[in-house]
């Protein structure tokens, strides 16, 4: 009877050894996945934060145009083989612009990964502005092609006019609504 208890007591023992070790093998294995999580979640969050840095780094207040046009002509180049396009010019929708740059729509396709310059010209409020600029991004859609531009030599006059203009705009619209 003796030698059956301890039979009985060490294959429970047995038992419950194993079922430790499987536990502790299967949570060791829940454990690596949820580290897994969290690395992916981390790196999504760095990836996140990045882009929201770089959306942050637009120092200035951007106004929203509706139906303004542009005409922009391009002047210089990154990349010898574009100087074809010297001096061709093009028409434009403006939907933004600041103090430091703008955006445009147009149906005209830019090769950008080289540097682009244009000079473009547009009107806010019955001022007449002929700025020189850098394509800095472009967005193609269905429709159009947004290209952003950061403006380059900015007299300080053109920017105490830019920045007078696009505040009048937008007080009015803030008196409008």
């Amino acid at each position: 009877m003796d030698t059956i208890l301890v039979i009985s007591v060490s294959s429970g023992f047995f038992v419950l050894i194993v079922a430790i070790l499987f536990l502790t093998a299967h949570f060791r294995n829940e454990l690596k996945k949820k580290d897994m999580q969290i690395q992916e979640l981390m790196i999504a969050n760095e990836n996140l934060q990045e882009k929201l840095n770089s959306r942050q780094k637009r120092k200035a207040f951007r106004l929203q145009l509706f139906e303004h046009r542009c005409v922009f002509e391009l002047i210089e180049f990154g990349d010898q083989s574009l100087e074809r396009l010297k001096n061709r010019k093009g028409e434009g929708i403006l939907k933004d612009v600041s103090r430091s740059g703008l955006q445009f729509i147009c149906q005209v396709d830019l090769p950008v990964r080289k540097e682009i310059y244009l000079n473009i010209w547009f009107s806010l409020k019955k001022e007449d502005f002929n700025l020189k600029g850098k394509i800095v991004r472009k967005e193609e859609h269905m429709q159009y092609i947004a290209y952003g531009i950061q403006f380059v030599d900015l007299s300080p006059r053109d920017e105490q006019r830019l920045v007078r203009v696009i505040n009048q705009i937008e007080l009015e619209k803030r008196i409008v609504e």
